[in-house]
C-alpha cells in the first residue's frame, strides 16, 4: 500500500479514498495489484519476457521498463 500511495499519480485517488473513509477500496486495490502482478510475472516467464517489479524501486524500475519498451 505504501508504494501505491507514494506513486498515486497527479490526483492520488488512493490517498483521497483513505482520507474519506474508503480504506476497504484501497485495500482491494492493493490485493488486486499483487494478484495481477503475480499473473503477469508468470506469463513473462512463460514467454521469456522481462518482468519489472515496481514494488522494489518504483522510479528506477519504471524507467528501466519504459526504456525496454522503447528499444
Amino acid at each position: 500500500m505504501e508504494e501505491i500511495l507514494k506513486y498515486g499519480g497527479y490526483f492520488n485517488w488512493p490517498q483521497w479514498k483513505l482520507e474519506n473513509g474508503l480504506e476497504d477500496e484501497v485495500k482491494d486495490l492493493v490485493e488486486r495489484t499483487v494478484s495481477r502482478s503475480s499473473i503477469i510475472k508468470q506469463e513473462a516467464e512463460k514467454y521469456k519476457l522481462p518482468y519489472f517489479d515496481l514494488a522494489t524501486n518504483y522510479s528506477q524500475t519504471s524507467k528501466a521498463a519504459l526504456s525496454r519498451l522503447l528499444s
